[in-house]
């Protein structure tokens, strides 16, 4: 029993020294495809859904211009979904549609 023990510590001490792979350690994939999230349709994303994060909050602190916090909200999630590529889909490189790629990354 000690045996057998000790001998699947030391071949998991081999397969962590060299990795899972036997490349080393670490391997990261490779690929051209990155998106930083940087076209403006993300960045108008990022920003609405901020503001409505932040909306209750404002409206319970400053109670009096409730209303104007919620039109703000309602215009940057307006302007975020008109920002082409039109509708709701963020772009990402791998999309199955061509115009939902980021500006980068089209074909």
């Amino acid at each position: 029993w000690d045996e057998m023990r000790w001998d699947g510590m030391r071949k998991r001490e081999r397969e962590r020294e060299r990795g899972s792979s036997g490349k080393g350690f670490l391997q990261m994939a490779s690929s051209k495809k990155v998106d930083r999230g940087l076209d403006p349709k993300s960045i108008a994303i990022n920003i609405a859904t901020t503001l409505f994060f932040f909306l209750p909050i404002a409206a319970y602190f400053d109670a009096s211009n409730a209303r104007f916090y919620c039109e703000v909200v309602g215009w940057s999630m307006a302007l975020a979904l008109l920002i082409p590529p039109f509708g709701w889909l963020r772009p990402h490189p791998y999309s199955d549609f061509a115009w939902n790629k980021p500006v980068g990354h089209r074909d």
